[in-house]
């Protein structure tokens, strides 16, 4: 008996669950991201959007990055680019262990005059500033964004909801995420924020329109001549308003087809000559602002 006891084969050992490592992530958490932050993207696009979390450390569960498909005008067809949120520059920043803050944010007007808070309603600001300060450099990082180099555009030509309804606060995240590459080359080269890129390249394929001539042609420049007719008049002076009022805006920025807002430039000048017709000793504007080629964006 006790030979048999001897022979007997020992019982198995339970089997322990293996740990998944830190940071990995499930199917299931696979599957939802691709659902949702990376929805529509082909199995090499995903994996490449994977490698890119793994390599910034960001959690896109929590939208820190996120992959979006964009129109490519020069391949015909969409493709796959990686964005950051302003949040996962900054804990990329803060992960490094040398970052130590930022300045007060400013913004300017066309007169170049910097302020700390934008109250003006009426106009955007022409540009917005802020420096990022490392442990290791005596001096901030400064980056400057114009608004005319960051403003995103329907179709039609005017400023998307959020850049029409907050301008200076996401003119001042373009500057911020600036100045954070800026500080920090080598942990946020190649990464942008979607703030500072367009939503589709399809929205800034415009088709030049036929109608009254404009003297610009961009979105920028339209704002731009807006308000050197309005400071021919002085900015007390209601008939900026008043024209404007008749298309239905109080705003410049608030033209989103250019036909309409090429009429109501002419019909502002022609308001304005008026004006310096019996104002002495103002030099008068154009009267025929130089039309747009075929082609000009709005």
């Amino acid at each position: 008996m006790g030979e048999l006891e001897l022979r007997r084969k020992p019982e198995p050992k339970a089997l322990t669950p293996t740990k998944r490592p830190a940071g990995e992530l499930t199917r299931e958490q696979i599957e939802l991201i691709k659902r949702t932050v990376a929805k529509g993207t082909t199995d090499d696009e995903f994996q490449l959007f994977l490698t890119q979390c793994r390599r910034t450390g960001l959690d896109a569960l929590t939208r820190q990055i996120f992959a979006i498909k964009r129109w490519d005008a020069r391949e015909r067809r969409e493709v796959m680019t990686t964005q950051v949120s302003i949040d996962g520059f900054r804990l990329i920043a803060e992960r490094s262990g040398k970052y130590a803050g930022q300045t007060e944010p400013q913004w300017c007007g066309l007169d170049g005059r910097w302020v700390g808070v934008w109250l003006d309603e009426e106009e955007p600001p022409a540009a917005a500033r802020i420096g990022v300060l490392r442990s290791d450099f005596r001096e901030p990082c400064y980056a400057v964004a114009r608004y005319g180099a960051y403003v995103q555009l329907k179709k039609e030509g005017g400023p998307n909801a959020m850049w029409a309804r907050m301008p200076d606060v996401m003119l001042v995240k373009c500057a911020e995420a600036l100045a954070l590459r800026k500080a920090f080359p080598h942990e946020l080269s190649g990464l942008y924020t979607s703030d500072e890129l367009p939503a589709d390249d399809r929205d800034a394929e415009v088709n030049s329109h036929v109608g009254p001539a404009r003297p610009w042609t961009t979105f920028r420049g339209m704002i731009e001549e807006f308000a050197k007719l309005r400071g021919r008049l002085g900015t007390d002076n209601p008939i900026y308003h008043e024209v404007l009022g008749q298309f239905g805006v109080q705003h410049s920025n608030q033209f989103h087809d250019v036909k309409k807002a090429a009429t109501a430039y002419q019909a502002l000048l022609a308001r304005v000559l008026e004006f310096e017709a019996i104002k002495p000793g103002t030099e008068p504007l154009p009267t025929e602002p130089p039309p747009t080629g075929e082609g000009d964006l709005p």
